[in-house]
């Protein structure tokens, strides 16, 4: 069976949307002011992002890496994904110390999703996922609709031995 990476993409968004409650061990929204509205696979910057989506998390795929035994190309041995995850908050107009609360919310989903990300090794049902390992957290901000999204860029790489 052919590796999907979208398939793989939505097993992320399912761990992110299951990971979502308060009786979740790695609640993506504990400390935060409003629990995460929407996770989604897609690319963030394609379309901008309603103020009532946020907070937010973006799930992108990058890259996939196919690596097949020597003999013929039909027998797939290991696969790289490389994912970057986008934990997005944005405080809106008209608070005090926004662009403060945007910020700080966006390091404590960041953390959250690191930490369930971490905690939780078995990504996939239908492969054996060897290592998930964050090789990068980055942090940014950007101006949309006269006010600024706080951006943590996650890379993910995961390595997966098919079956």
């Amino acid at each position: 069976m052919a590796f999907s990476i979208l398939t793989f993409a939505d097993t992320v968004k399912n761990l992110v949307d299951k990971n979502n409650t308060t009786t979740s061990s790695y609640d993506v929204s504990a400390s935060l002011k409003t629990r995460v509205v929407k996770s989604t696979v897609g690319y963030h910057k394609s379309k901008p992002i309603p103020n009532t989506n946020f907070p937010c998390v973006w799930i992108e795929p990058r890259h996939v890496e196919n690596e097949y035994v020597t003999i013929g190309r039909s027998a797939l041995r290991d696969i790289t994904v490389d994912m970057d995850i986008f934990a997005i908050t944005n405080a809106g107009l008209g608070l005090a110390n926004g662009r403060e609360t945007a910020d700080r919310e966006m390091l404590q989903l960041s953390t959250n999703i690191e930490t369930m990300l971490r905690n939780y090794p078995q990504l996939s049902a239908t492969s054996y996922v060897m290592s998930a390992v964050i090789t990068d957290v980055t942090y940014d901000v950007t101006e949309a609709n006269d006010t600024y999204n706080s951006i943590a860029h996650i890379e993910l790489q995961t390595k997966i031995k098919s079956i």
